[in-house]
């Protein structure tokens, strides 16, 4: 189900077909997505053990989590002064090195296919901004 949410938004927000981004007319749901979520889900259901999927589900979030703490000590150490919510620099670093060494607890095929995902998803960026700028010079 979150899966499906993710595409609508994205597509809604113009990164993926406008085809994605739409609702059924009595349910309000991104049934469009679902057709699309579910064969891969199905797949991957079928394909491993229930741990070896939890692994690379949590590979991928313990990865975002990365992300996010690293954009935050980029932030900081870029503006060194803000107002508002501020975070001490030791919080993001330690959350960062957690996740790192959490990240290490999953399997090596957990991480080969969340790297097959991250480079699904590299590939799916590059052809849409490939056709966007085609769409864009006619």
């Amino acid at each position: 189900m979150t899966a499906s949410r993710l595409l609508f938004g994205m597509s809604r927000e113009g990164l993926l077909p406008a085809w994605l981004g739409k609702l059924h007319p009595r349910r309000a749901t991104p049934y469009r997505t679902l057709l699309v979520i579910l064969p891969i889900v199905i797949i991957l259901a079928l394909s491993g053990t229930l741990q070896f999927l939890a692994g690379t589900t949590a590979t991928l979030i313990l990865l975002m989590f990365c992300l996010v703490n690293l954009s935050l000590l980029v932030i900081k150490r870029r503006e060194q002064q803000t107002t508002g919510f501020r975070v001490p620099v030791l919080i993001p670093a330690l959350a960062l090195i957690s996740n790192i060494i959490l990240m290490a607890f999953a399997s090596r095929e957990s991480h080969i296919l969340a790297a097959g995902f991250i480079g699904a998803g590299l590939i799916l960026i590059l052809i849409h901004r490939m056709w966007s700028r085609q769409v864009n010079q006619t």
